[in-house]
């Protein structure tokens, strides 16, 4: 007896006590093997007996030896080599913390405390499932070897030639990361001023019914990393790739050290620390690298210190400042101070609910809808906006209310109370689009209403419409719509007035010369001329884009706010972008996603 292996649980656990065993001649009288039983030469087969009992056959081991319970179809012991082998669905579980290996075949050596698994072979831990063709689990050092692994998460997809699973770490190597299908993240550098580019790669347009059609291509992996590492903190998960290069027809274009990606549990956002830059008026354009830190609560704050260039009109040529986003899963407030022109810049929103938030501003544009653009010296205002699908009538509607306090911009110290209510319908009346979707017309008519009113007494009441023609012709895509407006009262404040007329159109193009390079425009021209300034352009912007379809960059002027605007976006869209690595490490892989709290210290007793 003293010969048996340590590690050898007691062997009456292995075999269940009611007899359902095929062979009795290999079992004594009482149906329960012995450790002399165990020292005889010959193997011994724990089978099922289909007649007497159908349940699949479990060895739970002492939980004292290996903390493990196998069940299978089969069950075959080898005392000479301390293996036992399990064939046929087999299930292991770790009693410890439940993990479950699932395997085709799997052998348990007794001696080194190790299971090795066969075909088919899958791990479930804490509802993360990673797939594999061959694993090796070493019950004395905690560690799985899979080789070959896959895993989903909630936004990714990983494959490796071979990975190991250590308590809280998995570590791969040779492999490659893609984005789920419903996943998009965009990492831009708009500061205050927006972007250009969003990850449909055209323009955004809330007003207008656009036809559109994505063409399934295959994977890109332009991006490669040396060291990808994936942490799990208590409030945020962070991704750190390390040594990461573009390449473009396997050309390395540049290559950057270090990204850092910082997003809450629930992945609401993303926050990264790529350089910020940018242009804003009054402030001039501006660059410089961002610092990311973790605040409680599952926010992150981002500090960008940028060197400033302004413009004849400034105080100063040149300056310095500073750029801070605080973001977390409800709120996201900016802000930008500088010594070009002394300016600070902030604005913000918190949602309430799904259709309710509150917003605020200093010295910042706010989007007023079909108002425009609009710059208050402050504004304080609480928004409920929701959209509609109207089947009855196949029609699209929207309905936005503000309330709050704004104070105005030009030359004028007034500050007051608004409320504000507008809504919109469009509705297509004819579509025609060729098989291929690369030709189409789209017309139809829309109509928007606005009414305001302002503590001081005033009252400013809109309504507008027309027609809407929207076209695409291969690469070219372009929305023509046209307002004819009627007005009553006026509003007490400039930066709040109608700027676009009684008779207003707007022109939408874009042009895709080819995939690296697309061209556009937007414009709203007063055509009388009849807003408080005598100007026919309200909105005149002009881009160019840049780069492949995952990085682009975007160089634009707005003659009409005066700002030069230059940004970067590299936008990893569902399934279409993989990225290949050395190196991969997740940290605590079962926390991903889900918020660890802290554990309470426990007081000491006094003696």
């Amino acid at each position: 007896v003293k010969d048996v292996p340590k590690k050898i649980a007691p062997i009456e656990n292995i075999a269940p006590k009611e007899n359902v065993f095929p062979s009795e001649n290999l079992l004594p009288k009482d149906n329960v093997l012995t450790n002399e039983d165990v020292l005889q030469p010959e193997k011994q087969v724990v089978e099922k007996d289909k007649k007497a009992n159908k349940d699949t056959k479990k060895s739970t081991i002492d939980e004292n030896a290996t903390d493990v319970d196998i069940s299978s179809d089969l069950m075959e012991y080898y005392p000479e080599n301390y293996e036992l082998i399990a064939t046929g669905n087999v299930v292991v579980t770790m009693l410890k913390d439940g993990t479950q290996l699932f395997a085709d075949k799997m052998v348990y050596n007794t001696d080194q405390n190790t299971i090795k698994g066969y075909g088919n072979v899958k791990m479930i831990k804490d509802k993360n499932v990673i797939v594999g063709d061959f694993v090796n689990l070493n019950l004395n050092e905690e560690n799985i070897l899979i080789d070959k692994p896959s895993t989903e998460g909630n936004v990714y997809k990983v494959q490796a030639k071979e990975g190991y699973v250590y308590p809280g770490q998995m570590v791969t190597h040779n492999g490659s990361i893609a984005i789920s299908d419903s996943t998009n993240l965009v990492l831009a550098s708009p500061g205050m001023g927006g972007v250009y580019y969003v990850p449909s790669d055209r323009i955004n347009n809330n007003n207008f019914y656009e036809k559109e059609e994505t063409e399934k291509q295959g994977k890109r992996n332009h991006i490669r990393a040396k060291v990808i590492h994936i942490k799990s903190m208590t409030d945020h998960d962070e991704v750190v790739v390390k040594n990461a290069a573009y390449y473009f027809d396997d050309k390395k274009l540049f290559s950057i050290p270090r990204i850092e990606l910082t997003t809450n549990k629930s992945q609401d956002f993303i926050e990264t620390n790529l350089p910020e830059m940018g242009s804003f008026r009054k402030y001039g354009s501006y660059f410089g690298p961002g610092f990311v830190a973790n605040v409680p609560g599952g926010a992150t704050l981002k500090l960008a210190p940028v060197f400033q260039i302004g413009k004849h009109s400034s105080d100063h040529d040149f300056g310095f400042g500073l750029l801070g986003r605080l973001h977390s899963k409800r709120n996201i407030t900016e802000a930008m101070w500088g010594t070009v022109d002394d300016m600070f810049i902030l604005r913000g929103q918190y949602k309430l609910g799904k259709y309710t938030k509150f917003q605020y501003a200093h010295n910042a544009y706010m989007d007023e809808w079909f108002m425009g653009m609009r710059m208050p010296e402050y504004l304080f205002q609480l928004v409920h906006d929701r959209s509609y699908y109207l089947d009855d009538i196949d029609a699209k509607f929207r309905n936005k209310f503000s309330a709050g306090y704004v104070s105005d911009y030009y030359r004028n110290n007034l500050g007051t109370m608004r409320f504000r209510w507008q809504t919109a319908l469009s509705k297509v009346l004819w579509s025609k689009w060729s098989e291929d979707k690369t030709m189409g017309v789209n017309a139809g008519v829309i109509g928007q209403t606005s009414a305001s009113l302002y503590g001081t007494g005033n009252f400013h009441g809109l309504v507008r419409s027309g027609p809407f023609v929207g076209t695409k012709l291969k690469n070219w895509e372009q929305t023509v719509a046209y307002f004819q407006s009627a007005q009553a009262g006026e509003s007490p404040m400039l930066f709040d007035r109608y700027m676009y007329g009684k008779s207003n159109l707007t022109i939408r193009e874009s042009l895709k010369l080819n995939k690296y390079l697309k061209v556009g425009s937007y414009g709203s021209l007063a055509l009388l001329k009849d807003n408080w300034e005598e100007k026919l352009f309200q909105e005149n912007q002009f881009y160019v884009m840049l780069g492949p379809e995952d990085f682009k960059i975007s160089v634009g002027y707005d003659p009409v706010r005066e700002r030069l605007r230059f940004n970067y976006v590299l936008t990893l869209q569902g399934d279409d972008v993989e990225i290949p690595y050395d190196t991969m490490i997740v940290d605590d892989p079962e926390s991903l996603g889900k918020k660890k709290h802290k554990k309470k210290k426990k007081k000491k007793s006094e003696l």
